[in-house]
């Protein structure tokens, strides 16, 4: 699935959920990945953020990906708009050891609990999480000199 050649670790992290049927398909949770357009309403938004400084040896990097979620309009709509984070929480947390189609993704950790953003101008509640992924290439976590 996803080469870090050709994606970004947010396409990466939205690859690893919306294969675990979290999000997009049935789910009735579609998904973006750098930019939370205004429309529709009900969406979950991968966005890559900074991580630590990169060890110079090890090819292991630590990444931040902060995930959006954004509810309907109406009183339901934020409990789950909760109960969303908290599946995407629940699968990232719970990782073991990444599946073998995602061999670039080594691991997930949260840098905070899910935070909630209140409502937006259109009164859709908003959830915010962020993670560190363990991104790297496969088979050697070594970095190779140039």
């Amino acid at each position: 699935m996803g080469q870090l050649s050709a994606k970004s670790p947010a396409d990466l992290l939205a690859d690893y959920v919306e294969a675990n049927n979290i999000i997009g398909g049935a789910s009735g949770w579609p998904y973006f990945v750098g930019n939370q357009p205004d429309a529709p309403d009900q969406c979950v938004t991968f966005i890559d953020t900074s991580g630590p400084p990169g060890f110079p040896s090890i090819s292991i990097d630590q990444v931040g990906v902060q995930v959006l979620v954004r509810g309907n309009k109406g009183a339901a709509s934020y409990k789950d708009a909760y109960c969303q984070i908290q599946l995407i929480r629940t699968l990232c947390l719970g990782m073991q050891n990444a599946p073998a189609e995602f061999l670039e993704l080594w691991g997930v950790s949260e840098r905070s609990q899910p935070v909630p953003l209140g409502n937006d101008d259109k009164d859709r509640p908003n959830w915010s999480h962020t993670y560190l992924i363990w991104v790297g290439p496969d088979p050697t976590p070594n970095r190779q000199s140039a």
